[in-house]
């Protein structure tokens, strides 16, 4: 062996106890990125190149979910890199080689199903929806299987441009090689590779484009909002849809309320000068019982309501591990407080779109049940956005109309 490769297995066999380290002190306090830059910024030793390793292989063992865990930690790490990635890097191949009995069943694949079947016939314990390992129903048009197996890869970063902007979006990344997946109507979104910086771009992104998930922008568009109409973004968080409808719809006037003082302040650092004087703030919380909303009715309301965000792990995969479906309940409770303290202001005639980030059935259709038996409304429309076959988030919306 020479020097240069025996160099190379101590550098490998390092890197292989920093991500184990990584992973034993993780307590799911903080989201997983956030425990990952605090523990760099503390540790500056890590070079760009180092955080970026350690992220991708941290986030691999959250994507593994439950499954084989039995196994010794180095092989399930590696078998967890392997069914997200392939042997396609140096230090893959060097722990395929060192911690797999079975490597030469296991070849590089570029297809991720194509991994899939050869994981499968090493190790027949494992489980695809061991991937996504929860026993609540997911919503009708959810295919359970392609549902867990998507959790393997992470989401595309997803924009949307500004009218006149696509091509010059399009242009400058082409001209950094970034492959890109680029929608046709009805959003025309643009979406980057994972982790790409999107303001390494030359433009600046408040005049060009707003980051905003591809199925967030196909349930925006599906808001039946009129010109010179009064909506209620009753859980407007960043703002995302409300920025949406205001650049579809001319003139419409929103009340964006949220029980957080600091999203609404980012919400306000995102929106044009061209739309301040359309849109008024107030922090609510309408889950409180004993919320008190002025004298004001609305041409429609939209409540993106707090929810488990199961549609959204693919991003956030530590919530495969730690999140406990009891926590459901309480989700579900809230949703319907939020609801029926909103719907009060509902003009007769008005619109109420109720909209989720979540697969759970309970979550979505087991609320348009709620709604349906507890409010004076009709259901016009039902959808869930499977996003996962696009590499999106995976959402739920349905609107209702008031009698």
């Amino acid at each position: 062996m020479s020097s240069e490769e025996l160099n190379s297995q101590k550098i490998f066999d390092a890197a292989l106890r920093t991500i184990h380290q990584l992973i034993d002190g993780y307590d799911g306090n903080v989201p997983l990125v956030r425990y990952l830059k605090d523990n760099f910024r503390s540790n500056r030793k890590y070079g760009s190149r180092d955080r970026k390793l350690y992220t991708a292989w941290v986030f691999c063992w959250y994507r593994f979910g439950k499954n084989l865990k039995e196994l010794p930690f180095n092989e399930r790490i590696t078998l967890a890199w392997y069914i997200c990635h392939g042997w396609n890097t140096d230090i893959s191949r060097y722990f395929a080689l060192q911690y797999l009995t079975h490597k030469d069943q296991l070849p590089h694949a570029a297809d991720p199903h194509e991994r899939l079947k050869h994981l499968q016939l090493c190790y027949p314990a494992f489980d695809v929806k061991l991937l996504f390992p929860f026993e609540a129903p997911l919503s009708d048009k959810i295919s359970t299987e392609a549902f867990c197996f998507s959790h393997v890869l992470q989401p595309l970063v997803w924009t949307r441009p500004f009218p006149g902007f696509r091509e010059k979006i399009m242009d400058a990344a082409i001209s950094q090689q970034l492959h890109l997946v680029v929608k046709d109507a009805p959003t025309f979104a643009i979406g980057f590779p994972p982790g790409f910086n999107i303001e390494n771009l030359p433009f600046t992104k408040g005049n060009h484009y707003e980051i905003q998930d591809l199925s967030s922008q196909l349930c925006g568009l599906q808001i039946p909002a009129s010109s010179n109409q009064h909506w209620w973004d009753c859980c407007c968080g960043a703002g995302g849809k409300s920025l949406q409808l205001l650049q579809r719809v001319p003139a419409v006037k929103i009340h964006a309320t949220d029980i957080r003082k600091s999203i609404l302040e980012n919400f306000k650092e995102r929106l044009p000068a061209s739309f301040k004087k359309q849109v008024t703030f107030a922090v609510t919380d309408l889950a409180s019982s004993d919320v008190k909303q002025p004298n004001v009715f609305y041409d429609g309301i939209m409540a993106d309501v707090p929810c488990s965000g199961s549609g959204t792990w693919a991003r956030t995969p530590e919530y495969l591990t730690l999140f406990k479906e009891e926590e459901l309940l309480s989700f579900r409770s809230r949703q319907e407080k939020i609801v029926m303290n909103a719907l009060p202001n509902l003009k007769s005639g008005g619109f109420f779109v109720y909209m989720t980030c979540s697969v759970f059935k309970l979550e979505n259709e087991g609320m348009v049940d709620f709604i349906l038996q507890h409010a004076s409304l009709k259901l016009v429309q039902n959808e869930t956005v499977c996003g996962f076959n696009d590499l999106a988030d995976s959402m739920f919306y349905a609107i209702f109309k008031k009698d």
